[in-house]
């Protein structure tokens, strides 16, 4: 079977054949799309403003994606106001009376994104700082934060282990994963009685964190349960007039359709359409997003014109064909690359059918492939030839986009 050991869907579901809709959503769901330069217009909104772009929901991940991926002048306006406002905010988060860990980690995990795409050296001072400041408040998580506080922990943990490798590190990240995938899960039953509802923020943070600790790790469990959890929302919380996720903890006779919340829970139905290959979970993110943006958004809601570049721009691809043994230092040195496109099929070197569908051969020791249309346009086999491999794909999709 081409399949038999590869752990993740080699095809980018852009390619793959369009699939008949399922009656996810209603008659009145408008089916125009964002209007063109949404996502530009967005960051120009947001890079006029004064004060700390950080205050502004979703404004650093659209810049760090504009940094990473746009033509200047864009990437150059956002990489300088990122350096500036993340060294500020940081500062401010490490300070005493500090209290609200889950915003102080998501303050770390931009700093290390930062950090891994411009190597400032301030950054990483400051990112050390804030991972020193969230281990010495252990006790006033563990055991006690909620699953969105655990899934933002575990993120920041892994964005700092990847770029800064430590056993503290990566201890941690694993203590909160493991909370998020043991039965504490905010459904879960109560004394005995029925299952509550899905959580929207926590079950849609609960999935970034898994499907990144899967494409840090391999580890297949992290992914399946991400899946899961995703399943979970379409079926008890999609909204099939409208598209998009109702969150059932809004205040009632308030808007149920929360545009962040459901921008985190879209950025991981893409990301499991890529990594499991299935179109079905992409499409509902598109309508998603076409519903929350003719209802509700403006063109200054940021995160969610972020997730439409990536359902646009599509997949950026790594193929690791490697036994799981062997796979870390390849894996390690891509993951300290910040690329928000980034999908990664683990492949066996056993599976020579897969192998030779996919232009993967000769590999005769651990390899690393960048993938572009199905076929490779770089390849490494030793990390310190990684750098290289990702500039090279980074170009072929530059090239691309003119």
């Amino acid at each position: 079977m081409i399949r038999a050991f590869s752990e993740t869907a080699a095809i980018p579901t852009s390619k793959m054949k369009n699939s008949v809709w399922t009656g996810a959503v209603g008659n009145d769901l408008p089916v125009d799309s964002p209007s063109a330069g949404w996502s530009r217009k967005a960051l120009s909104n947001i890079l006029r403003k004064p004060g700390p772009i950080s205050r502004i929901a979703g404004a650093v991940d659209l810049a760090l994606f504009a940094a990473a991926e746009w033509a200047s002048p864009h990437a150059e306006a956002a990489r300088g106001r990122l350096v500036l406002d993340l060294a500020a905010s940081a500062r401010q988060s490490e300070g005493p009376g500090w209290k609200n860990l889950a915003e102080s980690a998501v303050t770390a995990k931009h700093v290390w994104d930062v950090h891994a795409l411009t190597q400032e050296p301030l950054l990483k001072e400051i990112g050390i700082g804030l991972m020193e400041h969230l281990l010495r408040n252990e006790n006033a998580w563990l055991g006690d934060a909620a699953p969105r506080t655990e899934a933002v922990l575990a993120l920041a943990f892994l964005r700092a282990n990847a770029c800064c490798p430590r056993p503290d590190y990566l201890a941690a990240a694993d203590r909160m994963l493991s909370r998020l995938t043991d039965g504490s899960a905010p459904d879960a039953p109560l004394n005995g009685g029925p299952a509550r509802s899905p959580a929207l923020a926590e079950h849609a943070w609960s999935i970034l964190a898994l499907t990144e600790s899967f494409l840090t790790s391999g580890h297949r469990p992290h992914r399946e349960a991400a899946e899961e959890l995703l399943r979970e929302l379409f079926q008890e919380l999609w909204d099939r007039e409208r598209g998009g996720f109702m969150d059932p903890s809004a205040a009632a006779g308030s808007d149920r359709l929360v545009l962040h919340e459901n921008a985190v829970a879209l950025e991981g139905a893409w990301r499991l359409s890529e990594l499991k290959g299935n179109k079905h979970y992409s499409d509902w993110a598109a309508w998603g997003i076409k519903g929350l943006w003719s209802k509700l958004a403006s063109p200054r809601e940021a995160r969610l014109a972020r997730v439409w570049e990536l359902l646009s721009r599509g997949r950026m691809d790594f193929e690791l064909v490697a036994k799981p043994e062997d796979r870390a230092p390849l894996l390690a040195a891509l993951n300290r690359h910040y690329l928000p496109r980034k999908i990664i099929s683990f492949v066996h070197p056993d599976d020579q059918d897969y192998l030779q569908a996919h232009k993967l051969l000769p590999c005769d020791r651990p390899t690393l492939f960048a993938c572009k249309d199905l076929r490779p346009v770089a390849r490494a086999d030793a990390p310190k030839a990684v750098a290289a491999l990702v500039e090279t794909l980074r170009k072929a999709h530059r090239d691309d986009s003119r």
